[in-house]
């Protein structure tokens, strides 16, 4: 049997995986990538080897895994700002290059002999960047929506040719029992007659 759970358990893990370790090594979207590749090539040798074909159906959803992904991904920003706000000099080398002098006691402090940037404007900052981020998923998700156009557009099609062939099938075996009660009653016993004889 062929279950999917442990490969979306992989998919959102490997998600989180790609943005978050990103602030560390920045090609770890990447090899995120390789992996994803080479892991669905592996799936489909085992689809068609090992496992039993699964039984076609369809599915407008991925069910729990996409409300899993949007927490992730609205998590995943909150967590990368703030890392990188506070857990690096990330700031620091940002208030440098946009022409802060170190001088400048409101966006700078002092700790010994080292100078960063304010706690306050830290957040201050991040809180800004984490609503813009948050508000640009916000409005993809409302322009797109949960399908692009050509994937509604395509889905609609499968949905009326599916209930065309459907209706096909209805609509024979209604002619089959229109034509089974338009028979004589004597081609009709006649009939029943060589079907019992051939028993």
């Amino acid at each position: 049997q062929f279950e999917l759970f442990d490969d979306w358990y992989h998919v959102i893990l490997f998600l989180g995986y790609g943005t978050v370790y990103s602030l560390l090594w920045p090609l770890a979207p990447m090899v995120n990538l390789v992996n994803n590749w080479v892991g669905s090539r592996l799936d489909l040798a085992r689809l068609i080897i090992s496992c039993r074909r699964p039984v076609p159906r369809k599915a407008r959803t991925i069910g729990m895994w996409e409300g899993a992904m949007r927490f992730q991904t609205f998590t995943n920003v909150i967590q990368v700002i703030l890392a990188g706000a506070f857990g690096t000099l990330t700031f620091d080398s940002y208030a440098l290059f946009l022409g802060y002098p170190k001088t400048d006691a409101k966006i700078w402090e002092s700790h010994g002999a080292k100078t960063h940037v304010r706690i306050l404007v830290k957040l201050a900052v991040s809180g800004a960047l984490i609503f813009v981020c948050v508000a640009f998923i916000v409005i993809v998700n409302r322009l797109v929506g949960d399908k692009d156009p050509a994937t509604t557009l395509k889905l609609a099609r499968d949905d009326y040719i599916e209930r065309k062939r459907k209706a096909q099938v209805v609509h024979d075996k209604l002619q089959q029992a229109a034509t089974l009660l338009q028979e004589p009653a004597e081609m009709q016993s006649a009939r029943e007659r060589m079907e019992r004889d051939s028993f």
